[in-house]
């Protein structure tokens, strides 16, 4: 008997195995080691990007035994019972296959490091459609001569997040990688709110996880939108959140389905986002309610860690990718509350305001099941500007479009701060929200003012100077700091500045020794800080987050 396999589930599999397969059905299949594989954590640049692996050396991060891909050998296995396979996943160690035949699923499970085997798609099952957005026209409007883009209509989605200030300061987004998961992206090269990024060669990538044999560009207009709003540049017209940065269009969603297969193509989009050096996923997807009954959600479940897609993109976001997911548009249905992925632990899920900053009905609530406060942010997904399928400018609603919004502000925030962490920019976003004081469960923290960072006198501390090794980060209430060699045996200045540079704790310390370790002062409340080690006019910093063991 191998390890970890229940009797509960192998009757489980055995009822399974029992029944007629239709054709086409597909599964998980869970491998239990990554023995034997011929990638090393040494020499990540045999399996990750120089992208992936400088984000990572940016950020402090780690390449673990889970970044591994899986074993070629198993694949090769797997293939070899006539299974069609699919694409692995290399987070959840294993393959999605597809399969004909019972006897196929048995010699599978038959194989020495299979795990464990699950049914993703039951291609019998009654299908759902997501259908084409409706967009309605729009107009010319006169440029107000005062920014540097013409946005026409779009001003007021970006203007109600102060963007257009980041974009008058010249930071649009340039070098920044960002990876859209979404239903298809029709037309989008073609469509004129995209000429300029394919001028500048700045669709970087494509890859289709649903059906690698289909015309990318005729599959949904969904992610065409999103991508409107995200980069989208039709002076006197629209222009998107990030005009400058860079696109890699990635389509995990059937939008002629609702099965769990999609919560691994969105696992597979996030794998390849990283592998190929994404710094932000922008996902204005969700799940709760799918054609197979016994894949539905329950509430309880959407605590940020059960989930695929959850546990997804929480891995995305610890390998330093910020992720931004529509909250969902469940507002004013019996759900009414957010959806997967958003309440993942790494997500920054987005809801949706009108041009004034009022709740939109349909935008899903809070909070998560764990009881964090869900949505995080608010952009503007009531009558946002969009690039239509007829080559017009119009305007659509949902939390699709606000989250793009989001996305491509963070963009423009990571140029200001290029040595931040996601982490650290996730709670920059959260901390410039207009109810950042006081949240709440319709409205999270609010709605992001990105101008605040513009002039920041948290600028130089970024990108001047050298970052310090803080552990633990987050922390809930002691520091330990590496002493570089410049401090060693030297009277030290020790601060603790808010994000805004405001001066919150300070002390003085000879550091002696490899580190300094200190407790925090109980005054301080959750959030981030920047921390300052200062002799004379050397000064080294850091960034760190505190929060509390529970949460609050």
């Amino acid at each position: 008997m191998r390890p970890n396999k229940t009797s509960f589930f192998i009757a489980v599999v055995f009822l399974l195995f029992s029944k007629t397969l239709t054709a086409q059905d597909k599964y998980f299949v869970g491998f239990n080691n990554k023995t034997g594989s011929p990638y090393s954590i040494s020499n990540p640049e045999t399996f990750l990007s120089s992208q992936s692996v400088l984000r990572r050396v940016k950020q402090n991060i780690a390449v673990t035994e889970r970044d591994l891909p899986v074993n070629s050998s198993y694949l090769s296995q797997i293939s070899a019972t006539e299974a069609k396979v699919l694409y692995s996943l290399k987070w959840f160690n294993g393959v999605v296959i597809e399969v004909e035949n019972a006897s196929i699923l048995n010699a599978i499970y038959s194989l020495p490091f299979v795990e464990s085997i699950r049914k993703i798609f039951d291609a019998s099952a009654t299908k759902s459609s997501m259908g084409e957005e409706d967009a309605q026209p729009t107009y010319r409007k006169e440029f107000e001569g005062v920014n540097f883009y013409n946005y026409g209509n779009s001003l007021s989605q970006i203007k109600i997040m102060d963007g257009n200030i980041l974009h008058n300061n010249g930071f649009r987004g340039k070098g920044i990688n960002i990876a859209i998961l979404d239903a298809g992206f029709t037309m989008a090269n073609t469509l004129p709110a995209f000429d300029s990024l394919w001028q500048s060669n700045r669709i970087v990538f494509t890859k289709d996880f649903v059906n690698s044999t289909s015309d990318f560009y005729t599959t949904h207009s969904h992610g065409m939108m999103v991508l409107s709003v995200l980069g989208g540049n039709i002076p006197g017209f629209l222009v998107g959140s990030a005009p400058e940065a860079n696109y890699m269009l990635i389509r995990t969603e059937d939008a002629n389905s609702e099965q769990l297969i999609e919560e691994y193509n969105w696992a597979a989009g996030a794998e390849l986002a990283d592998s190929l050096g994404a710094d932000i996923i922008n996902s204005s997807l969700g799940y709760y309610l799918f054609d197979v009954p016994e894949q539905n959600y329950t509430y309880s479940q959407l605590n940020g860690t059960t989930t695929i897609s959850a546990k997804a993109a929480n891995i995305a976001f610890e390998t330093g990718m910020l992720v931004v997911n529509s909250a969902g548009n469940e507002g004013d249905n019996e759900w009414k509350y957010i959806i997967t992925p958003a309440d993942a632990l790494g997500s920054l899920a987005t809801g949706a305001v009108d041009s004034e900053g009022n709740y939109a009905a349909f935008s899903s609530i809070g909070p998560s099941a764990d009881g964090r406060i869900k949505p995080d942010v608010m952009a503007m997904g009531k009558s946002t500007v969009v690039q239509r399928l007829t080559g017009e400018i119009g305007t659509s609603n949902g939390t699709s479009f606000s989250a793009p919004l989001i996305s491509g502000m963070a963009a423009c925030l990571w140029q200001v701060f290029p040595n931040a962490t996601a982490a650290e920019l996730r709670q920059l976003i959260i901390e410039s929200g207009t109810i950042y004081s006081n949240p709440n469960n319709m409205l999270g923290y609010g709605i992001p003012k990105f101008s605040i960072y513009a002039d920041s006198v948290i600028r130089p501390f970024f990108n001047s100077y050298s970052s310090l090794n803080i552990f633990p980060n987050p922390t809930d209430s002691t520091l330990k700091v590496w002493v570089p060699n410049e401090f060693s045996g030297k009277v030290t200045e020790v601060q603790i500045l808010s994000t805004l540079g405001k001066l919150e704790y300070s002390f003085t310390i000879t550091c002696n020794g490899e580190y300094i370790n200190f407790e925090l002062p109980k005054s301080l409340v959750n959030g981030s800080y920047i921390l300052s080690l200062r002799v004379n006019e050397i000064v080294k910093t850091g960034m760190f987050l505190k929060a509390s063991k529970n949460g609050g």
